[in-house]
């Protein structure tokens, strides 16, 4: 199955480039357009016998038959659109179709540069359509002209900026600061900034320009800022970020953002106690010194302000560990809270983390980089913590083989989607045990004989394919089927022939390129 989308991908390709290879771009004659309307019922009549013949035969296949269906059907696309008289579609038709090629393509840049060179009505209305230049994303070279045209072009609507190094160039201060000059009359309509710059002076010029514009008591747009400064992680020497004497800046110089649904520091420290951060939807907080945590106060008061928190991220960044503070333990209620990510902790800090919060709803858990201890204790503390969880993730955690991992995976008997990265072999085995012994010969619920038995996908790396397909096979034996097993190309070209054959025989195989995401992680978050 893999490898038949990747050849009809290829010809589709292939048969696309061959079309346009022998195109001369010119107005159609009459009877050019006579002759292409008849090439084009042709392939009409063709594809409907195809796909009669095929409803005939099922449920036999036929190869040879679907090939053809194939490649009449690319033809007649490739076709069809020399017939369609789309300039003459109103304009405001014509524009609607410009916003679903351009947001549906991978490259929208490109997409937009396209739609300018085609012809001049083309060109008019696309610029005339502010709504096709509010998402600018500063990638090209200094001094940014194409997207400060862009930003000129987008009008009073809200913007979607994004502002980064490239692989040819890193921004430095002082394109930082240029760029917020010229940014300085639209920061009230930007709704999505993102800023990914490896220098910490570019990173400063980002905190200086929001904190002058929110002193002067301008209205806000913005719903989602992330501020990225991937340098060296200084969070385990102890050292600050930034230049010697630097005093974090409050966001916004301490203006209210009333649209802030979510927000992402990563390596950015902010004036805890002066930035104004309630109502959110998604806090990501990424390797913060930890002198440079918000205070607990400050923490507890981000999430009791923000009741239908959805998702908290917390990588080496969190409260300050304020032991003797009574407040520590009272767990705060996000009952609206549906993905809790957790990573880079020592097992004490991360229990001081998990203490503060009380989330029965979370669906989706991912514990990552829990090293270098016995975490048995933290699975004990989560025991019946999350009842509703759909998806685990655990990625380079220390596990030790014990009763207690059984006891806390059978709490959470809805979990339907695994990913397991770096883990020891011996994980694995915790859902091949009996959760309920002295039950388990006199109940027929699967719940008392198998551990979370509704557990139906695995995305699996860094597994031995021997391991992964034993398991396959006993959670198989038990009654409990894996219905997908997603993982990397490389976990597949270390499976032999006769693990390949097996595995396709008990379940679906699904090779996941990396950052690419699955849709069971959007539906398991669902009601």
């Amino acid at each position: 199955m893999i490898g038949n989308v990747k050849f009809y991908n290829d010809w589709a390709n292939a048969l696309k480039d061959k079309y346009l290879e022998n195109i001369v771009v010119h107005p159609l004659s009459p009877e050019e357009i006579h002759t292409h309307r008849l090439q084009t019922w042709d392939l009409i009549v063709k594809i409907n016998e195809l796909r009669a013949y095929k409803q005939r035969i099922a449920p036999q296949h036929d190869s040879a038959a679907e090939n053809r269906l194939f490649l009449v059907t690319r033809q007649y696309y490739l076709m069809m659109p020399r017939l369609f008289r789309v300039n003459e579609l109103p304009a405001e038709i014509l524009g609607n179709i410009f916003h679903y090629m351009i947001w549906s393509s991978s490259h929208s840049v490109n997409s937009r540069l396209a739609l300018t060179s085609v012809c001049r009505l083309w060109r008019n209305i696309a610029i005339g359509d502010a709504t096709l230049w509010n998402a600018i994303w500063f990638r090209d070279p200094p001094h940014y002209e194409r997207s400060l045209a862009w930003l000129q072009r987008s009008g009073n609507g809200q913007l979607d900026v994004r502002i980064g190094d490239t692989d040819n160039h890193k921004i430095t201060a002082q394109e930082m600061s240029v760029l917020f000059d010229r940014l300085e009359e639209k920061i009230g309509q930007i709704r999505i900034f993102v800023s990914v710059a490896e220098s910490w002076e570019a990173n400063l010029e980002v905190l200086r320009g929001f904190n002058a514009y929110g002193k002067r008591g301008l209205p806000l747009a913005m719903e989602h800022l992330e501020l990225h400064y991937p340098g060296a992680s200084l969070v385990h020497t102890g050292n600050d970020l930034g230049p010697q004497g630097y005093q974090p800046l409050s966001l916004f110089g301490g203006a209210v953002a009333p649209h802030l649904k979510n927000i992402l520091l990563n390596k950015v420290p902010v004036n805890w106690e002066m930035s104004h951060l309630s109502n959110l939807r998604n806090l990501d907080l990424r390797s913060i010194p930890p002198h440079r945590f918000p205070p607990l106060s400050v923490f507890r008061g981000m999430l009791k302000s923000s009741p239908n928190l959805f998702k908290l991220y917390l990588e080496s960044a969190g409260p300050k560990w304020e032991r003797n503070n009574s407040e520590a333990n009272e767990p705060i209620s996000l009952p609206n809270m549906k993905i809790l990510i957790l990573s880079d902790f020592s097992l004490g800090y991360a229990m001081y983390i998990l203490g503060q919060i009380q989330a029965p709803g979370v669906r989706d858990l991912a514990l990552m980089n829990l090293m270098g201890e016995d975490y048995t204790p933290l699975f004990a503390f989560l025991t019946d913590k999350f009842p509703d969880l759909r998806m685990l993730t655990m990625w380079s955690v220390e596990t030790a083989s014990s009763r207690l991992m059984v006891k806390w995976l059978s709490s959470m008997p809805k979990l339907t989607f695994l990913k397991v990265h770096n883990l020891q072999p011996h994980f694995l085995s915790f859902f091949l045990e009996c959760p309920n012994p002295a039950s388990a010969k006199t109940s027929r619920a699967l719940k008392d004989r198998v551990v979370c038995p509704e557990l139906s996908i695995l995305e699996v790396e860094s597994f031995n394919p021997d391991i992964v397909l034993q398991w396959v096979v006993s959670r198989q034996g038990r009654g409990v089927p894996l219905k997908k097993l997603y993982s990397s190309p490389s976990f597949f070209e270390r499976l032999t022939p006769e693990q390949h054959q097996t595995l396709c025989r008990l379940t679906m195989l699904y090779r996941l390129e990396e950052g690419v995401s699955v849709p069971e992680e959007d539906t398991l978050l669902e009601d």
